[in-house]
């Protein structure tokens, strides 16, 4: 058992080493998350960047959300949140659910929207043969930013296999897995926090707005904010 163990971890460990590598080298990468596969890059590369832009043929526009690892990487950011809204993210993630809010000095400016000045962040609940991805998170620098495996306009890859035949179209990255990672097959929820505490959905997904609504209310009872 301990021998098993052991050659997990040093896969681990080599495909995380692999996955940064790639990332440092500017390199488009694919990667797994609870949702969909993705796509992700440096956002400190402009050159990457670029090249993603190109491969998904899509216009310049809004910035890419990015993964973190942790509700307290995401705190590093941001803004400081309207009260209730930390206490509320400790309970929701890791889960689907994206939420766009003030960026702080500390966050990529290519992940910062130019006129509104947000940023898009979220914690994802990985299956275990995806774990690995949360140690790359830990080790960057930057939020990971995260896309789908798709031409801009045409539906997006919802299995690895068919993302990884997307990706070797284009050269991209593709990170080693004894077994193909398992996805909801269903995009994360998208909500942006208003400065007076409440929030909206910007686009609906896993995590349903009443459940979002239930624990606000709850942590802002409980906290008598």
């Amino acid at each position: 058992m301990g021998k098993i163990l052991s050659e997990e971890k040093l896969l681990l460990d080599i495909v995380v080493s692999e996955f940064t590598k790639a990332l440092n080298d500017g390199h488009l990468c694919l990667h797994p998350s609870d949702t969909l596969p993705g796509l992700t890059y440096d956002p400190t590369q402009k050159l990457a960047y670029n090249k993603l832009i190109q491969c998904k043929q899509r216009k310049p526009s809004n910035p890419f959300s990015a993964l973190v690892d942790s509700c307290q990487r995401a705190f590093d950011f941001w803004e400081p949140l309207p009260k209730a809204w930390q206490f509320v993210l400790d309970e929701l993630w890791p889960a689907p659910l994206t939420v766009v809010w003030k960026a702080s000095n500390a966050a990529p400016k290519s992940l910062i929207h130019s006129e509104r000045g947000t940023i898009g962040l979220r914690v994802p609940n990985l299956h275990k043969n995806s774990q690995w991805l949360l140690e790359v998170l830990k080790g960057l620098p930057y939020p990971l930013p995260s896309t789908s495996v798709n031409i801009a306009g045409e539906e997006s890859k919802r299995t690895w296999d068919d993302a990884c035949s997307f990706s070797r179209q284009y050269s991209i990255f593709i990170p080693f897995h004894n077994q193909a990672p398992s996805f909801l097959e269903v995009q994360s929820t998208v909500i942006e926090i208003n400065v007076d505490g409440s929030f909206q959905i910007l686009r609906s997904g896993a995590i349903k707005e009443d459940l979002i609504s239930a624990c606000y209310l709850k942590i802002k009872g409980r906290k008598g904010l």
